[in-house]
């Protein structure tokens, strides 16, 4: 077997296509695997175990090192040897040729960026000085001004040198040093606009474009870019407004809305989600939430990605009095309290989306997990339902402030070019809190 996957590689040579069309000269390749073969993952893998498992040994006679690990509250305490404490330690994130290494002080991050260069250099392998960074994760203040701004701090590996930087992105995400969800929200806002300008001469700003598509292009491109990861997050209830507002005005684009000249009135959020056929953003959050959360609990018990959603880490800080940070295990349970997961289920016989166990992770585990998707989407449908039941209450009360002596449903029929009746000064101030609420 590898004297036959040897002859794949041996004698690989290559040439590059220059700007202008022309290609270069032949030359041959002694490094590295080709891009898109099923064969190179299985091979990276297979090698990057041999210095992974130098690194790993070297870790655990290191007592700086050992000092700072970062575990999870079920992997505190004694009762293991030092190497099996690294190997569950949460001290790195690898996916591929990238990784995120993680200590408690800088010290110890230099002595494992050290040891990793180091082990690196001696398999061949090199660690990109310019592609690495260091970032520092604050603890959050809640003092009105804005706290002074830490020392700049610069590490050093073994004749490398890392810059410091606030903010950086891993597998298509921001990190920041506050763990601020709004700077990511943002950014997947631009993301998303991005790709409505890609298309919008042949197809958003043509009169003539089929509707249909325009709506599974949104859906397909522009929302899968605003909401790129959503099953990791826990936002907060300003976060939900962000999404809603950026697919909001996604919505309108597609629409085609223009506002009437001289009103301040706008197609709805919940009119517009009406038109297109879709759910709501926050629905969304919520239902890949689920299905994320029914993936991971499938998982066997010793994985990463388990043992971190499901686990709490060491030394974390209670948030004191007040409104607790939101975290994704707080978020997962009002998920299923949104969703009524508890539909149909009796004290007697308790079940999840129909699923009989007595506990959600239990039911998400059943014949593979097909029951807990299809319960899912249903609790969506009835979150949706029950949203726009709101929603048209919130809108008749709105039109009575106004004085409207329109139709009781003014949800489902109210124009689509804005237009009206009822005082302006009123609609004026309800357009400026709408804008209030968009992405700066």
């Amino acid at each position: 077997m590898i004297a036959v996957i040897r002859k794949f590689h041996v004698g690989m040579r290559a040439r590059v296509r220059m700007n202008d069309g022309e290609l270069s000269d032949w030359f041959s390749v002694t490094q590295g695997l080709r891009q898109g073969c099923s064969m190179s993952p299985l091979l990276f893998n297979v090698f990057f175990a041999g210095p992974l498992e130098v690194i790993v040994t070297r870790f655990s006679k290191d007592e700086v090192i050992m000092r700072d690990l970062v575990y999870l509250k079920e992997e505190e305490g004694g009762g293991r040897t030092l190497l099996d404490r690294v190997r569950r330690a949460v001290w790195g994130m690898l996916y591929a040729d990238d990784a995120g290494v993680v200590s408690k002080s800088a010290d110890g991050l230099a002595r494992m960026m050290t040891i990793i260069v180091e082990v690196s250099r001696e398999f061949g392998l090199t660690v990109s000085e310019r592609k690495t960074e260091t970032l520092v994760m604050r603890v959050k203040e809640k003092q009105r001004p804005p706290p002074t701004p830490p020392p700049s701090l610069t590490i050093e590996a073994a004749g490398q040198r890392y810059a410091q930087t606030t903010e950086f992105r891993y597998l298509g995400g921001l990190i920041n040093e506050q763990g601020d969800l709004t700077r990511e929200i943002n950014h997947r806002s631009k993301a998303a606009w991005a790709c409505i300008r890609r298309y919008a001469t042949e197809l958003f700003d043509r009169p003539g474009a089929p509707f249909r598509l325009k709506a599974r292009l949104l859906q397909a491109e522009a929302v899968a870019a605003l909401l790129y990861g959503c099953m990791t997050w826990s936002p907060r209830r300003d976060h939900y407004r962000l999404l809603q507002t950026t697919h909001h005005r996604l919505l309108l684009r597609v629409i085609g809305y223009r506002r009437k000249r001289g009103t301040y009135r706008q197609l709805s959020y919940a009119q517009a989600l009406k038109r297109v056929g879709c759910q709501s953003v926050e629905a969304t959050v919520r239902q890949r939430r689920l299905l994320f959360a029914g993936a991971v609990a499938r998982q066997p018990d010793g994985r990463l990605p388990k043992r971190l959603m499901f686990g709490e880490l060491v030394g974390g800080e209670n948030p004191g009095r007040g409104s607790p940070e939101q975290n994704w295990l707080i978020c997962l349970k009002e998920d299923l309290k949104m969703f009524e997961a508890r539909h149909g289920s009796t004290p007697d016989k308790r079940s999840f989306f129909g699923i009989p166990k007595p506990d959600w992770d239990e039911a998400a585990k059943v014949e593979g997990g097909v029951p807990w998707h299809a319960g899912v989407l249903q609790g969506a449908e009835r979150f949706m339902a029950s949203w726009h039941k709101g929603e048209e209450k919130a809108s008749r009360q709105r039109a009575i402030k106004r004085g409207d002596s329109g139709p009781k449903n003014s949800l489902d029929t109210a124009p689509i070019n804005g237009a009206g009746g009822g005082r302006e000064e009123t609609a004026r101030e309800e357009s400026k809190r709408e804008e209030t609420d968009r992405v700066t």
